[in-house]
């Protein structure tokens, strides 16, 4: 996919090919792993959402972060998460690393093979 790269000391815009960083094939779209067991993961957290009430889970954040932990890098999208419950040695900031257990939502078609 091109992408434009601007060259600060000159005025010159240089085309470049940059491949994906999360899928070589910029055609596939990475798969979730099937089944409902926990898996330990290292994550870098890059987005935390602002709060949202939900009757199901009550207030809850959206998180996006990035598996540090794969041969692959891949976006990984963490909900519901309790963040103002959360303990203050469990809470975290953006650009965090960290190290947690998630398992993929059972209602989520790209969790299972038949989403995929």
């Amino acid at each position: 996919m091109p992408h434009l790269r601007v060259n600060s000391v000159a005025t010159e815009i240089v085309l470049v090919d940059q491949t994906s960083l999360f899928a070589p094939d910029l055609r596939s779209r990475p798969t979730k792993p099937p089944g409902s067991e926990y898996q330990r993961m290292r994550v870098l957290i890059t987005v935390k959402a602002a709060p949202n009430p939900s009757e199901t889970y009550g207030e809850t954040v959206c998180v996006a972060a990035l598996r540090l932990d794969l041969d692959q890098p891949g976006w990984i999208r963490l909900y519901p998460i309790n963040y103002r419950d959360l303990d203050d040695s469990r809470k975290f900031n953006k650009y965090d690393i960290v190290t947690l257990q998630a398992k993929p939502s059972p209602n989520d078609p790209a969790a299972s093979p038949e989403g995929s």
